[in-house]
Formats: C-alpha cells, sequence, structure tokens
C-alpha cells in the first residue's frame, strides 16, 4: 500500500514536470495571446511562430564562455573553503536553479585568470559536456565569487531579457538541436560554435518581459506542487523503513 502511494506521487511528479514543459515550450514560441497571427518560421523543427517575431541564432543576441585550453585547472588547483572561489559543476545546477549546498573551490589565483567566466547573477549556465548534457541553469542568486568548471558555459551580456532566453534554451526547440549535435560516446560533448548556432523564435522586448514573468510565477506554482509530491514521498518511504524495522525487530507484533 505505501508502495503504490509512492508510485502515485511519483506519477504526478512526471505529469507536473512535462506540464510545466509544455507551458515553457508555449509561451516562449508562439506568445502568450493565442490568437495573434502566425507565419511559417522557415525551420521545420520551429514551424509556425507570431508573424511580428524573428527567428535569430543564439550568438547573436549573447556572449558565450567556457572554460578551455590553459584556462583548465588541475586537482591542485583546488582549495578549501574559504581560500578561493566556488567552481561550479552540473551538480549544482538544479531544477533550472542554482544549489550550492555541496561546493568545490578553486584558487583566487585561477579564479582572477578568467575574468570572462566570473559568474553573475543574471547570467545563464549551459551544460556541454557530460552526461547531462544539455542542462540549464539561471544564476538568481550568488552566495560568493563564483567561477564554472570545464564542463559548463556561461551565457552572458544578452541582448534582451536574460530569463526569457533561460526560458528559451529549455524548451524541445534548443533541446532537439542539443540532441542533433552532441558527439562522443563515453563522454558526450556539445562544441561552443554548434551551441551558438542554434536557432530560435525571438519576441519584442516587451514581450520577452511579460513571458518571462508570466513563466516565473507559473513555474513557481508548479514547483510548488512538486516540492509537496516530493516530500509526502520522503514520509512515505521513512515510514515503510520505519515499519519494517518495528516488525522484523519485535517491537510491533503481526495479528
Amino acid at each position: 500500500e505505501i508502495d503504490e502511494a509512492v508510485a502515485v506521487a511519483e506519477e504526478a511528479i512526471k505529469e507536473l514536470t512535462a506540464y510545466r514543459q509544455s507551458i515553457i515550450s508555449e509561451a516562449v514560441t508562439r506568445g502568450l495571446n493565442p490568437n495573434t497571427p502566425t507565419k511559417d518560421s522557415g525551420i521545420e523543427w520551429i514551424g509556425q511562430i507570431p508573424e511580428h517575431w524573428e527567428v535569430r541564432k543564439l550568438r547573436n543576441l549573447c556572449n558565450i564562455y567556457g572554460r578551455i585550453g590553459f584556462r583548465g585547472y588541475t586537482q591542485a588547483d583546488l582549495v578549501s573553503k574559504g581560500e578561493g572561489a566556488i567552481t561550479l559543476s552540473p551538480s549544482n545546477m538544479q531544477n533550472g536553479y542554482m544549489n550550492y549546498d555541496k561546493c568545490a573551490y578553486l584558487s583566487w589565483a585561477k579564479y582572477y585568470e578568467s575574468p570572462e567566466i566570473q559568474i553573475n547573477s543574471g547570467d545563464i549556465l549551459f551544460v556541454k559536456t557530460g552526461s547531462t548534457y544539455g542542462k540549464v541553469s539561471f544564476v538568481d542568486t550568488l552566495p560568493m565569487e563564483a567561477t564554472i568548471n570545464p564542463q559548463i558555459i556561461v551565457i552572458k551580456k544578452v541582448i534582451g531579457i536574460s530569463k526569457f532566453l533561460y526560458y528559451v534554451l529549455r524548451t524541445n526547440i534548443i533541446q532537439d538541436q542539443v540532441r542533433f549535435t552532441v558527439v562522443g560516446g563515453t563522454i558526450p560533448t556539445l562544441s561552443q560554435e554548434n551551441i551558438s548556432n542554434y536557432s530560435f523564435p525571438l519576441p519584442p522586448l516587451s514581450e520577452q518581459s511579460s513571458i518571462a514573468s508570466y513563466l516565473d510565477k507559473k513555474c513557481a506554482d508548479i514547483d510548488a506542487l512538486i516540492a509537496v509530491k516530493r516530500e509526502k514521498i520522503a514520509e512515505l518511504k521513512e515510514y515503510r523503513k520505519s515499519l519494517i524495522f518495528e516488525y522484523v525487530t519485535g517491537k510491533r507484533q503481526v495479528i
């Protein structure tokens, strides 16, 4: 009975996650007005877009930086907390935002060596190497100075609304291009050049802002529901564990 309740909650999380994805995709590819006239985007995987929108490439709207070549680092460059800056990894990117519960730290010398990849609030992080390639997170807050490890690129100096671009990068329009351009078997990798060439529909600035605000609220509501379901799952699993323990140790008797 407990396992069945857990399965129901897990299925609800899947449905809520899919619903969130559909809301994001619909808003950033069609806008908020369903009656807006559309046109052919000219790109098969994008399809119809509002007639006053345009199709742009990522490279035309932002700067993309990564830790490459001599800017890499070794284990010897890693330090203890308080002795350097945070070096962010894909594990810090959770559910589209940043989590700093578990961080690695890079020496100050290495941090200052690469000012172009020093992280600021409003930056967008994108995983280009490893099993979570294509993962996206928005940097809303920073506990201290931070940079990135070689698995990640940072998107800066966005022409437009950074939050809108963050939502675009989470859509299937971009993620399908990610799957098409990834190379490598053991270690999947996306080239920075390919990422910069990803295409997507772009509305005027005022619409970018309203869409981003709309999605912030809708996603927050859905994320709150998902959090409740996850908490319920944790409680059920803990109850199952304690129930088993009580019976097998004789603290509770089968009647």
